[in-house]
């Protein structure tokens, strides 16, 4: 901070060099979970998906759905007095609102809290292309264009990686763009807009120190863009470019095109850019939109009692889907809503991480989910995905993991072993050759290694869990059906015999009747060693603390009832 306040001392005047200060930048975040938002295209023909928070973009995938290329993606307004410069995401007032009802597009009002501006936006990715669209509408409610100040404010993140981007500015065509690319692997992004960048007013610089908002808004603030320096090299960079407002001076609004283009290289990403700015943005819209409204038309409907919240579900589950592999991320941005993970987390939860990843155990509900809203296809390769890369030789399943099969973390979670199962058995994949490489290698490490986990569904605590035992159990049944329908009747009395062991012994194993809460009597999270009444101190991972483990509760035992397991009616 102290080199920022010096700097902006320094040089009250307009700075033009070639590389920015500050290298490499502050310790990379990600944008929070707070999600109002998220689409794709629904066609394997665009690989970028998008998200939004608080009235703006926030994390943009490429070229997979566990690949974050961005952070977030911005307005600053300031006024041409140059007395005050608010940020979008904080100084105004968001509405979101489907563009159709049946689609992933979206019209944002955000609204100044001065009450000086607003700005209107539809978001959506070019259905022919890697390129995610903003058609804005920029609006003074107090004055005309003249009075104001417009900025973009973009912060790359591209290849998953907040610490190895590269930014510069440059010329395609005759458009002027943004160039972020990996300093690793040359993916690169390329921002143009059918309204001009002000000559010489572009600047890419390292966050913290020599961006765009730290110009704007940091250190001494004097509400002027004085920075343009033309690079910021392999570090955690935001880019800035101020509009050129002039031509439109004593109008009350102007509407134009923001245009983000992707691509493994900078030619490509420059060159789909382009392609996009100079195309039909409206019929774009109405093909992503058309595109939707046919998935959704072959949606189950329930005798038209589906309302738009249950098809804008759907959808939303449908985009978590890589178009590629078919694999299904557990959620498009990472974990806990407003909380954002950087690599200097005391946790040690790395940047690359959060909840775009795949996890079986989420896979399997959001494949449930999809199976009962009628799209079977989308499960079942899902399913195909996590056979023939997630499962491993002795026939357990990761923790989680890429898409293409690295694993992120590598705790074993015995549910995570049987969701598979399940999943098969829903969609009728009884085949022979599902069975014999898939299933009964599931099965098998089920009955050896269970019901004893290494981590319960909450992927902290070893020991029996009522919710992982219900899931194994399930397993066992379902692996046993399919033996069966595969003639291997010494595998189906075996499934079936254990688990009909562990059903009648969860109980022992996990429900207490010396507990400290309501009449003491009831299941727990976890037991480290079968017998919940031994009062055992019990430390849960991840900073949990230290408690009896009779206190240690969560709602999980509920799954002995969805599987079946238990009835209903229970005492």
């Amino acid at each position: 901070m102290t080199l920022v306040i010096l700097t902006k001392v320094l040089f009250s005047v307009a700075i033009t060099k070639d590389e920015a200060f500050g290298y490499p930048g502050s310790c990379p975040i990600w944008s929070p979970s707070t999600l109002t938002f998220l689409g794709t295209a629904q066609n394997t023909t665009s690989q970028v998906w998008f998200t939004g928070f608080n009235g703006i973009i926030g994390e943009v995938f490429y070229p997979s759905v566990d690949k974050a290329a961005t952070v977030d993606w911005q307005f600053l307004v300031g006024d041409a007095a140059k007395s005050w410069v608010d940020e979008e995401k904080q100084d105004t007032t968001s509405q979101v609102n489907l563009n159709n009802t049946r689609s992933l597009s979206w019209n944002i009002t955000n609204k100044a809290k001065n009450g000086k501006y607003q700005i209107q936006k539809t978001i959506f990715t070019d259905p022919n292309r890697n390129t995610l669209i903003q058609q804005v509408t920029f609006a003074a409610l107090r004055g005309t264009l003249d009075n104001f100040k417009l900025y973009t404010l973009y912060h790359p993140a591209i290849g998953n990686d907040g610490k190895s981007t590269t930014g510069y500015n440059t010329s395609y065509n005759g458009i002027g763009m943004l160039i972020a690319k990996n300093s690793t692997n040359g993916m690169a992004s390329a921002l143009a807009s059918s309204l001009n960048f002000k000559k010489g007013m572009i600047s890419s610089g390292f966050v913290g120190h020599s961006d765009g908002w730290q110009d704007l808004k940091g250190g001494k603030i004097d509400n002027t863009m004085n920075w343009t320096y033309k690079s910021a090299t392999n570090g955690n960079i935001a880019q800035m470019a101020m509009f050129d407002l002039s031509p439109y001076a004593n109008q009350k609004s102007v509407t134009f095109n923001l245009v983000l283009g992707f691509g493994n290289n900078e030619t490509n990403a420059k060159k789909v850019a382009a392609e996009t700015l100079n195309d039909n943005v409206p019929n774009m819209l109405s093909t992503y939109n058309a595109q939707w409204n046919s998935y959704t038309n072959n949606l189950n409907n329930f005798g038209g009692t589906a309302d738009t919240q249950y098809y804008v579900a759907a959808m939303a589950l449908k985009a978590a889907t890589d178009k590629t592999s078919g694999a299904m991320v557990a959620g498009l941005g990472n974990p806990w809503g407003n909380s954002n993970y950087s690599i200097c987390n005391p946790l040690g939860i790395e940047m690359q991480g959060g909840y775009h990843l795949i996890w079986p155990r989420d896979l399997y509900k959001t494949a449930s989910a999809l199976i009962v809203a009628g799209d079977s296809a989308t499960a079942s390769k899902a399913l195909d995905w996590l056979l023939t890369t997630m499962q491993q030789p002795d026939g357990h399943f990761l923790q989680n993991a890429f898409v293409d099969g690295t694993p992120y973390w590598t705790g074993i979670q015995m549910d995570e072993t049987a969701f598979p199962i399940i999943l098969a058995w829903k969609l009728g994949r009884n085949d022979s050759t599902t069975y014999t490489n898939h299933i009964k290698r599931a099965a098998d490490y089920i009955v050896k290694n269970g019901p004893w986990t290494q981590q319960e569904r909450w992927e902290e605590n070893a020991g029996y869990s009522p919710g992982t035992i219900a899931s194994e159990i399930a397993a066992l049944v379902c692996a046993a059906d399919i033996a069966k329908v595969n003639g291997d009747t010494t595998s189906q009395t075996n499934y079936l015999a254990k688990a009909d062991y562990w059903q009648g012994m969860v109980e022992n194993w996990t429900f207490t009747t010396s507990g400290s809460i309501g009449n003491g009597k009831y299941f727990q999270r976890i037991d480290d060693n079968g017998n919940p009444n031994d009062g055992h101190i019990l430390n849960i991972s991840n900073g949990g603390g230290s408690y009896d483990e009779r206190s240690i509760v969560d709602s999980s035992f509920l799954e002995l009832v969805r599987h079946g397991v238990k009835p209903g009616n229970n005492p």
